[in-house]
């Protein structure tokens, strides 16, 4: 099931969300999908959930990061990430262990653990994340065009870090999950 996917576009939704905004709502257009962050706890704890991430740059380079467990909180617990077991085989690199037991952050709900900055509204392009100290992995930034193109390197693009450079925006970044117990 896919439970993000971002092609090149721009979504303005995505960069001014607030939590509210993304706990029950299920963005769907022709080029970007979102499950809400209910709906994702929901499928994540009603049984155990693997997650693979499917990511190309703007050269068409395409690699994947799999993780054997995926499972995102309750609201009450601010819709923290539990992610483990990356698996060895996975082309992309492991950009997101360092999110384990991040919660989700929003511009308008600070709940990353960068005591300096407000990661989603000054780092992150906008978006809501699990960020912590701020990110290797965000899959909610703003498209930007390869630097060459018309915006200079910033912060806040849709990155995976180590495949890719934190300022320089990926072109596809999808996140699917799926029952552990099925092959």
């Amino acid at each position: 099931m896919v439970a993000n996917q971002r092609f090149l576009r721009i979504s303005s939704f995505l960069i001014s969300s607030s939590t509210q905004d993304l706990n029950q709502y299920l963005w769907d257009n022709p080029n970007d999908f979102i499950l809400g962050l209910e709906t994702l706890h929901a499928l994540t704890n009603s049984r155990p959930h693997q997650l693979r991430v499917e990511l190309t740059d703007f050269s068409s380079k395409a690699a994947f990061a799999r993780y054997a467990s995926f499972r995102v909180g309750s609201a009450s617990e601010s819709y923290k990430l539990s992610i483990g077991g990356y698996e060895p085989s996975s082309t992309a690199g492991d950009a997101l262990s360092d999110h384990n037991n991040a919660f989700f952050s929003t511009i308008d709900s600070d709940k990353d653990t960068e005591k300096q900055n407000n990661c989603a509204s000054q780092l992150g392009g906008g978006g809501g994340w699990w960020y912590k100290q701020c990110y290797h992995a965000l899959g909610t930034g703003a498209y930007r065009l390869p630097r060459n193109r018309v915006v200079p390197q910033a912060y806040g693009g849709v990155t995976w870090h180590p495949f890719s450079n934190v300022k320089d925006s990926l072109k596809i970044f999808k996140m699917l999950i799926k029952p552990s117990n099925i092959a």
